[in-house]
C-alpha cells in the first residue's frame, strides 16, 4: 500500500510503501496481529514527478527532442520530433539510429563531428537539419549530449533540435538586402562613403576608389575632410556638423582633391545613420562629379550673353569660331541633314581663321555617318585612317574629330555640329561638353531659320495672291470709338473703284465710303465683330468707274486677349453677272409673251419627248 503519512517534526506529508503481514493463530480465520513495514519513498515519488513534468514539457516543446542508446539507436522522440521526421505516433523508432533523421550532409557532420564531440566533451552544438519522409528539408541548430555511467562508458544520448527555418530565412533576406545594397552601391556612378562621427572613413565604394585614385588600405586611414581641397577644409568642418545637427545635407558643392593631385567639383548629399537607441552612429555620403555639368552651365551662360543677340549663319559663323578658340581646332561647322539624298549642307562654321563657305558632302563612309540621329562621338586621333573613303578629312588634314548629331523639337534627325582638328584632341569631355551644351541652341537656330525662310516665302507668295486676285481685297484696322481705317488694298481695289492708292489707304471708311453705303457698311462690320463671323451681302456703290455691284465679305481678326484688331474684306464685282441677268430675264418675258400669244400650236418637248410647255392655243385645241 502507498500513502502519504503527515510529518508533524517536518510539517509536510512523506511517501510511504507499507507492507502488511498478518499473524494467525491455529484454527482463527481471523489475524490476532498485523506486522507492518513502512518504506520511505519520497525521493522515489518526487523523482517521478519531475521526470513526468520533464516528459510533459518535452512532449509539449515545438523542438525535436528524443533518446538513443549508447550505438545512437532510437529509443525515443517527441511527438515534435516524429512529426519533424515524419514518424507516426505508434511507429517503431528502434530500427533507426540518430543520423538516420539527417540530409547526407547532416548525417556525416553529426557522425564525423557531433557524436565525437558529445562523447568526448560531454555535449555538442551545431547547425544542422533534419530530414522528413517527404524529402522535406529542416534546418536546426542541434545539442547533442552524452550521458554516461560511473565507470565513463556510455548509457544513452539525448538531442534536441530546434527549428531556424525563418531564422535563415531572416538571414537569407538579410544577406540578399546587404548584397543588393552593395552591388547598387558598387554600381552606383556616384562615389558612396561612411564615416564614423569623428570623420574617419569606414567604408568606400569601388567607384570612390577609381575616382580618387587610392587603394582601399589608403582610404581607410584617411579622414573625409582629407578629400576636400584645403581651402574649402573649414566649410566642410561646418558643413558636417551642421548634418549631424539637421540629420542631413542636400547639394552642398565642394572642390574635391585626388590623390595624384588633380581637383573636380562634387555635388555632395549626406545623412547620419542611428543606432538601435536612436544616437548617430556614421554618416554615409554620397559624391557626383559635377565638372562637366559646370563646363555645360558655363557654356549655356556664355550663350546667353555672348550669342544672344545673334542669328542665322553668323551664329552659326560665330558658335564655330568660338568652340575652335577653346578646343585649339582648326575647323568647326553646323551641317544641315538633306533626307532624301543622304547628304550634309553646311550652313555655317570656321575654319582656318575665317568663316567657311556652304557646301556638301556626302554621309557616306564619312565619321558624321556614325553620329547622326545617334550618340556624340570623338576620335581624338588618326581619324583620316579609320574614314579612308572621306575626301573631306582629307582635303582638311583631320587627325582628331568630334561631332554630335542636333535633332528637332519632335525628336528627328536635324543636322549635325563638328569640329575638326588637323592635331589630336587630348581633352575629349571638354569637346563633348562644348558641342552638347551648345546643340540645342543651335537646333533651335536651324529650325527657327527655316521658319523664318518658311515665313518669308509664306508671305511672298500672300503678297502675290493678294496683288494679282481677281477680286478687290483691302484690310481694315479697328480702332477705339468704333472708327475703321484702311490699311492696305490691292490693284483690283484700287481698279475696280477708280481711286488712287493715297486716297483711301490710311483713310477712314467714313472718309472714303458716301452714304447710303457708309452706314450700310459699319453696320455690317459691327455684325462681323459683334458674332466674330464672316458676314456677306450686296452691295450697290456708285465710283468713278460708274455704278457697280458688289458681293461684299468680311471676317473679324481677334489678339489672344479676344479683341477685334482687323478686318479682312473682298469685293466680288458682279455687275455684268447683274446686268446679264436683267437681259436674260427682259429676252426670257419676251419670248414667253410670244409663245402665250402664238395663234398657231406651240409646245416644247424634253429630250426624252415629255411635253413641258404649251401654249394657250394648242390647250384650246
Amino acid at each position: 500500500i502507498v500513502m502519504a503519512i503527515l510529518n508533524n517534526t517536518e510539517n509536510r506529508y512523506r511517501w510511504v510503501n507499507v507492507t502488511a503481514i498478518p499473524k494467525f493463530r491455529p484454527g482463527e480465520d481471523k489475524p490476532f496481529e498485523v506486522y507492518c513495514i513502512a518504506e520511505d519513498i519520497t525521493e522515489e515519488k518526487e523523482a517521478e514527478r519531475k521526470q513526468a513534468k520533464l516528459s510533459a514539457v518535452i512532449e509539449t516543446t515545438p523542438d525535436f527532442a528524443g533518446l538513443a542508446d549508447e550505438n545512437a539507436t532510437a529509443i525515443y522522440i517527441n511527438k515534435a520530433g516524429r512529426k519533424m521526421a515524419g514518424i507516426s505516433e505508434k511507429e517503431d523508432i528502434t530500427k533507426y539510429k540518430i543520423p538516420d533523421f539527417h540530409p547526407k550532409w547532416a548525417a556525416e557532420k553529426v557522425q564525423k563531428k557531433g557524436i565525437p564531440e558529445a562523447i568526448k566533451k560531454d555535449s555538442w552544438v551545431g547547425e544542422t537539419a533534419m530530414l522528413n519522409r517527404e524529402g522535406k528539408i529542416t534546418p536546426v541548430l542541434q545539442v547533442i549530449m552524452s550521458h554516461k555511467n560511473p565507470d565513463g562508458s556510455i548509457a544513452y544520448f539525448s538531442t534536441i533540435a530546434h527549428d531556424i527555418s525563418k531564422r535563415k530565412e531572416s538571414e537569407e533576406k538579410l544577406r540578399e538586402s546587404e548584397e543588393k545594397y552593395r552591388t547598387l552601391v558598387n554600381t552606383s556612378p556616384d562615389t558612396v562613403i561612411t564615416t564614423d562621427m569623428k570623420a574617419k572613413i569606414t567604408f568606400a565604394s569601388s567607384r570612390t576608389l577609381d575616382s580618387f585614385g587610392y587603394k582601399p588600405e589608403e582610404l581607410l586611414e584617411m579622414n573625409s575632410f582629407d578629400l576636400i581641397v584645403p581651402e574649402e577644409r573649414e566649410k566642410a568642418i561646418k558643413a558636417f556638423q551642421n548634418t549631424v545637427k539637421k540629420g542631413f545635407v542636400r547639394n552642398a558643392e565642394f572642390t574635391l582633391l585626388k590623390k595624384d593631385g588633380s581637383k573636380f567639383i562634387a555635388d555632395i548629399n549626406a545623412a547620419i545613420i542611428k543606432d538601435v537607441q536612436g544616437k548617430p552612429k556614421m554618416l554615409i555620403s554620397t559624391m557626383r562629379d559635377i565638372t562637366e555639368r559646370k563646363r555645360v552651365e558655363e557654356i549655356l551662360k556664355n550663350l546667353a550673353t555672348r550669342f544672344a543677340s545673334i542669328y542665322g549663319p553668323q551664329f552659326f559663323n560665330q558658335v564655330s569660331a568660338h568652340v575652335c578658340e577653346v578646343l585649339g581646332a582648326d575647323y568647326a561647322f553646323v551641317g544641315k541633314l538633306i533626307p532624301s539624298q543622304h547628304r550634309i549642307k553646311v550652313i555655317g562654321g570656321f575654319g582656318m581663321g575665317k568663316p567657311l563657305e556652304p557646301m556638301e558632302y556626302d554621309l557616306d563612309y564619312t565619321p558624321c555617318q556614325e553620329v547622326i540621329g545617334k550618340e556624340a562621338c570623338v576620335y581624338p586621333s588618326e581619324v583620316q585612317k579609320l574614314f579612308p573613303k572621306d575626301k573631306l578629312l582629307v582635303k582638311m588634314g583631320a587627325e582628331g574629330y568630334a561631332g554630335i548629331s542636333l535633332y528637332s523639337r519632335t525628336g528627328e534627325p536635324l543636322g549635325i555640329f563638328v569640329v575638326i582638328s588637323k592635331k589630336p584632341i587630348i581633352d575629349k569631355k571638354l569637346a563633348i561638353s562644348m558641342m552638347t551644351g551648345y546643340s540645342e541652341r543651335v537646333s533651335a537656330e536651324i529650325e527657327r531659320s527655316e521658319a523664318e525662310h518658311a515665313l518669308r516665302d509664306s508671305e511672298k507668295n500672300l503678297s502675290l495672291i493678294y496683288e494679282t486676285a481677281g477680286d478687290a481685297l483691302f484690310q481694315i484696322g479697328v480702332e477705339p470709338g468704333s472708327h475703321y481705317r484702311f490699311l492696305s488694298v490691292n490693284k483690283t481695289f484700287l481698279t475696280l473703284t477708280g481711286l488712287p492708292e493715297n486716297q483711301v489707304v490710311g483713310k477712314t471708311v467714313d472718309e472714303v465710303i458716301s452714304e447710303p453705303s457708309l452706314t450700310l457698311v459699319r453696320g455690317k462690320y459691327r455684325k462681323a465683330i459683334r458674332e466674330k463671323k464672316m458676314v456677306r451681302w450686296e452691295e450697290t456703290s456708285e465710283y468713278t468707274t460708274g455704278t457697280k455691284i458688289g458681293e461684299v465679305t468680311i471676317a473679324p481678326a481677334f489678339d489672344e486677349k479676344g479683341k477685334c484688331t482687323h478686318l479682312i474684306g473682298s469685293v466680288h464685282d458682279i455687275t455684268r453677272r447683274k446686268k446679264a441677268d436683267e437681259l436674260i430675264r427682259a429676252s426670257e418675258n419676251k419670248f414667253r409673251q410670244f409663245f402665250e400669244n402664238e395663234p398657231a400650236y406651240a409646245y416644247m418637248v424634253s429630250p426624252k419627248g415629255l411635253i413641258i410647255d404649251i401654249n394657250k392655243a394648242a390647250l384650246k385645241a
